[in-house]
């Protein structure tokens, strides 16, 4: 067999890989089979786990197979219309947010639209580092690819030196433009009935800005800098960058390409209808620590990389337990309201390098809420948890 034979045969290799992919994906660009009944009643069941208890989920699970149905039979006709979103406000980290909630007929229209159609779809094309919204990454992966990141530079460039800019979307779901949004999706989507239906439901926030709460949202704010993420990729041809939504950290030497990076960024994000926070865009050294996603990532001259979480976060646990604690006293709370968000902070927590921040937490626990009065922290954190 000669080399012609051979590239001949890794072509067609090749060709019918990228076959077996298409046909793989085909059923997400066909509207007839992204909503049939039983895609509707799976995202049904997905949609009631974990919240069986509000009074919305249990009025429609009275009579679901029927809304469903109905849910089914709107879809199809192309008559669905959206119906009024729940609003209201809540208290993220001293920021407030205005949550604008689809109704459970909506939600489930939602889940099975981005399941079963939209996610599939823009999964293909965005980067590996664009890790937020996608089955099997999230914060905790990115904060572990940060830490690759770091190690991979140190081996790379001998050293700690070097610089990383940051850049934050100001108010991103808020300024995102419909028009930008629906053009990429108009080009991922070759089946318009499925534009018309994001469209349906974009429009629902109004001329501009999509809204907290909503999985639609979410899929489109994924989508939108997909192009920019290439940009820095192919173009720029860098190696150690991540995005989480709207905060991105790019890792490289040169700080004067670094600034050359920033003003392509810039220009791609205006043509995107993106907005630049010029206060929280910024360029600092890797051996001074970089700031990204409420931790603080440091290499040191050895090339450890050491990860502290946000220097408020344990102050703020121990005023909460404190709350808690005199909330079960009055008998307002259970045990388990306080177990509950203790381990989710512990959890969290321990993917960061702040064991002594962690003992203190605990042991605030165990004196508030230990009967013994055990002030062992850590391990004896877990003995009341039945």
């Amino acid at each position: 067999m000669n080399s012609k034979e051979r590239h001949e045969l890794r072509y067609q290799r090749r060709k019918q890989k990228r076959l077996e992919n298409k046909k793989r994906y085909q059923d997400c660009y066909d509207y007839d089979k992204v909503f049939t009944f039983e895609n509707l009643y799976r995202s049904y069941e997905k949609c009631c786990a974990g919240v069986s208890w509000k009074p919305s989920t249990q009025l429609y699970k009275a009579n679901a197979l029927m809304n469903i149905n109905r849910t089914y039979k709107s879809l199809r006709e192309e008559s669905y219309v959206p119906r009024k979103l729940n609003e209201f406000d809540i208290i993220e980290r001293g920021k407030q947010r205005h949550i604008q909630s689809p109704t459970m007929n909506d939600r489930i229209v939602q889940r099975c639209f981005c399941d079963y159609s939209l996610m599939p779809i823009i999964c293909r094309t965005i980067i590996y580092d664009n890790t937020a919204c996608v089955k099997g990454r999230g914060l905790s992966f990115t904060i572990k690819r940060m830490t690759r990141h770091l190690e991979k530079y140190y081996r790379e460039q001998g050293s700690n030196e070097g610089y990383a800019l940051l850049f934050d979307f100001s108010q991103y779901f808020k300024n995102i433009r419909h028009d930008v949004a629906l053009s990429i999706l108009d080009e991922k989507i070759p089946d318009k009935r499925l534009v018309r239906l994001a469209e349906l439901i974009i429009k629902q926030y109004g001329n501009e800005g999509l809204g907290l709460g909503s999985q639609v949202s979410q899929c489109c704010a994924l989508a939108l800098p997909d192009k920019l993420d290439h940009l820095i990729k192919e173009k720029l041809k860098i190696k150690y960058y991540c995005r989480y939504m709207d905060d991105g950290c790019i890792i490289h030497p040169n700080k004067d390409y670094l600034r050359y990076c920033l003003q392509e960024i810039k220009s791609v994000c205006s043509e995107l209808g993106i907005i630049i926070d010029e206060k929280k865009t910024q360029i600092v050294k890797i051996k001074s620590g970089i700031k990204f996603l409420k931790a603080r990532f440091i290499l040191t001259k050895s090339g450890r990389v050491i990860r502290k979480p946000y220097a408020k976060s344990a102050t703020k646990m121990r005023k909460k337990l404190k709350a808690l604690k005199l909330k079960l006293d009055a008998g307002l709370v259970t045990f388990a309201d306080v177990w509950t968000p203790f381990q989710s902070w512990l959890g969290y927590h321990k993917q960061f390098h702040g064991y002594w921040a962690r003992r203190r937490v605990c042991s605030l626990f165990n004196n508030l809420f230990y009967t013994g009065g055990n002030t062992n922290g850590l391990a004896n954190s877990f003995t009341f948890g039945t």
